[in-house]
């Protein structure tokens, strides 16, 4: 059995939402964004997720 996760609009427009707030806020550590989005947009599992695979895909990138 294969498991998978079929792309929908809401995926997308999660990704979005957090792509446009690094985009906005680039100077803006994890914790940080991790308070501005969750409570207003979506949960913090979701903004993990959502975040996962944008790494993923390599849209964003992750700086020590």
């Amino acid at each position: 059995m294969i498991a998978y996760v079929e792309p929908t609009s809401e995926l997308y427009e999660r990704e979005r939402i957090i792509f446009e707030c690094i985009k906005n806020n680039p100077e803006m550590h994890h914790n940080a964004l991790l308070k501005k989005i969750v409570p207003e947009y979506m949960a913090k599992t979701t903004f993990e997720m959502s975040r996962d695979s944008l790494l993923d895909k390599e849209i964003i990138f992750v700086e020590k």
